[in-house]
């Protein structure tokens, strides 16, 4: 971000706002952020206050307003190349609306653009985190489990590469989830047991019982009743 006075301050109170779930007062530090980008003609800075503004509508369930900001974030990037991972960001945004809107189309197209510009700018993070959310279009939504599994497989082994533990739980229990899809019951079983494993190390009980659950339905699936019950 530029540093525009008060701009950083500002978002900083809107994140903090957001992850405790107060989103009016997240939504006037946003505001005010906004002002203070556009006071101070920083349009990049504008641009990633519009996409914070648009994932806290989202967070609300109030998409009607999310789609609203992203298309005024859209319009300031239009004519630009100078701005690519502001667009990332907007269109990952975009992305992820769509698809809770049932639009999967669309959902798809712009997290592929998202994927290009994140690609382009060698962002190995948000790469594997725009994979994973293409895998969940083509799983949950068009149960297209090869292509889910193949979006999933280039997150984990991103995620590995980079070191990032909590994001390599996270795909290894998304592959184990599409492997008992195409029926692989003993790959699942492995995948979510090494997820079980990393989740452990972490200390995120949520995701541990989470992979546990997921272990239990593979087990009930092969019909070992005992070992999913356990």
């Amino acid at each position: 971000l530029a540093d525009t006075p008060g701009l950083t301050a500002q978002l900083l109170w809107g994140q903090f706002y957001e992850a405790v779930s107060d989103y009016p007062a997240a939504l006037a530090a946003m505001e005010r952020a906004a002002q203070a980008a556009r006071a101070a003609g920083d349009t990049p800075g504008l641009i990633r206050v519009l996409g914070r503004t648009g994932l806290i509508h989202w967070r609300q369930g109030n998409y009607a307003e999310a789609g609203a900001v992203y298309g005024q974030a859209l319009a300031l990037l239009a004519g630009s190349s100078d701005w690519a991972a502001e667009e990332a960001e907007i269109r990952y945004g975009l992305g992820v609306l769509h698809r809770q809107q049932g639009k999967f189309a669309e959902a798809q197209a712009e997290l592929e653009k998202t994927l290009a510009l994140v690609r382009g700018l060698e962002n190995r993070p948000e790469e594997a985190k725009t994979l994973a959310a293409l895998a969940t279009v083509a799983h949950l939504h068009r149960r297209d489990y090869d292509a889910a599994l193949a979006y999933n497989q280039q997150a984990l082994e991103i995620r590995r590469a980079i070191g990032d533990r909590a994001g390599e739980g996270s795909s290894l229990l998304a592959v184990g989830q599409t492997a008992r899809a195409l029926g692989r019951y003993d790959e699942a079983l492995t995948l979510l047991q090494a997820a079980i494993a990393i989740q452990l190390s972490l200390g995120n009980r949520y995701w541990e019982l989470v992979a546990r659950i997921e272990v239990g339905i593979v087990y009930m699936l092969v019909g070992d009743a005992a070992s999913s019950e356990s």
